[in-house]
């Protein structure tokens, strides 16, 4: 009865140790998961929640980044990292909404407010859409211009709570951007079809791929709810809209 073969357990007056081995807590415990998933899920749910939970996790994410792993799980699991990517929450912003929504901010990161040009030299890459409040809307009411960096680290946390712990933390950027989901976004906002069309990548047998156009039915906060119709081209698309869609 040792820490290297039985987990503690303060329940237990008598050696402070469990009652089953680590091998059987393990076995115990995997069973009770695939038994009660929903369960699971839901204490799972909460107990992330907790803000020292969270504070973790961004370590955790951070150091993992740091040493590749997240690069090499990516290089090793394509299939999963393209069902991921199915799943991944796209943002349903026009053009115009878009390079408005830069020009308030004034063409930099809202968060650490470097430019868009300085983030194209460091990066590779233009400013990112990124989801202020990772369950919110899809549009521009749930969208501020983030670097790579910041798109990155910010993940699915909880915005305010993020931005706080960082080194570049403003207290008039964080205005501004809930100013922007509460009053900023209206005057940019366009009207928009009770459906979505997206673009997927289909992958053959043997490696190769094609696109296909697929319709969706959309919720209020534009996620794609369910796929009524697919195509090779948009155009496909017209026929089945022009029909469901006369208005």
């Amino acid at each position: 009865m040792d820490d290297k073969h039985f987990y503690k357990n303060n329940k237990n007056g008598i050696d402070g140790y469990s009652s089953r081995c680590i091998e059987c807590e393990k076995k115990r415990a995997t069973q009770w998961r695939k038994d009660n998933r929903e369960r699971w899920l839901e204490i799972r749910r909460n107990r992330n929640q907790k803000p020292e939970v969270k504070k973790q996790m961004r370590k955790d994410a951070k150091a993992s980044r740091e040493r590749g792993v997240q690069k090499r799980w990516q290089e090793e699991n394509p299939e999963r990292v393209r069902e991921l990517s199915k799943n991944h929450r796209n943002h349903d912003i026009t053009t115009t909404e878009w390079n408005n929504e830069l020009r308030v901010f004034d063409y930099k990161c809202a968060y650490c407010d470097i430019s868009e040009e300085e983030a194209k030299k460091r990066d590779k890459q233009n400013l990112h859409k990124d989801h202020i409040d990772s369950e919110g809307y899809n549009d521009i009411r749930n969208a501020a211009p983030a670097c790579r960096g910041c798109n990155d680290t910010k993940w699915t946390f909880d915005m305010e709570t993020w931005f706080r712990e960082q080194p570049f933390f403003s207290k008039e950027r964080l205005n501004k951007i809930i100013w922007w989901c509460t009053e900023g976004y209206k005057d940019y906002i366009e009207d928009k079809p009770p459906y979505r069309i997206s673009r997927e990548r289909v992958y053959n047998e043997d490696g190769s791929w094609n696109f296909i156009h697929t319709l969706w039915t959309v919720d209020e906060q534009r996620n794609m709810v369910k796929c009524i119709a697919k195509g090779k081209k948009k155009r496909d698309l017209d026929v089945f809209i022009k029909e469901h869609y006369k208005n």
